[in-house]
């Protein structure tokens, strides 16, 4: 995601904290989960922001080189139900409220875990989504009624 420097949304995007599962312990980081622990234990799950994420997400552990440092989990804004109520329709989902626990953008989000990824369902759910509501925006634009 580094297209954008200067981008405000990118910048909160990439800021979001997303539920991940650390695959191996993690020494001096307990401070990361809010507890007094002083480590991270292997299969902990916690939420980072994705900068840190998508960075931990792709290197190798030490101990298993066929394992990660960790796992990233689809967050709520795009989980099951999210994507199922949009598809069933896009204009009875209130993007602002998932934008709001996405850290930006819904949108730009989405984008950012894809960047990571390739998902087929998020990107089904984003390419629908904004092709639904642009519709509609265009259509209460100039003044055309279903």
């Amino acid at each position: 995601m580094d297209d954008a420097y200067y981008s405000l949304d990118q910048l909160l995007a990439e800021n979001q904290k997303i539920p991940c599962i650390f695959n191996i312990a993690v020494p001096g980081m307990g401070y990361l989960e809010g507890t007094n622990e002083r480590d991270i234990q292997p299969y902990t799950p916690i939420e980072i922001p994705f900068w840190l994420a998508s960075i931990l997400s792709q290197q190798d552990n030490p101990e298993d080189e066929s394992q990660n440092y960790l796992t990233i989990q689809i967050p709520k804004a795009f989980n099951l139900q999210i994507r199922n109520a949009l598809s069933a329709s896009t204009k009875n989902v209130n993007l602002k409220n998932l934008a709001a626990n996405s850290g930006g953008g819904w949108y730009e989000s989405g984008m950012a875990l894809l960047d990571m990824y390739v998902f087929a369902l998020l990107f089904s759910s984003l390419l629908l989504s904004f092709f639904q509501r642009k519709k509609v925006v265009h259509d209460s634009l100039f003044g055309k009624q279903d």
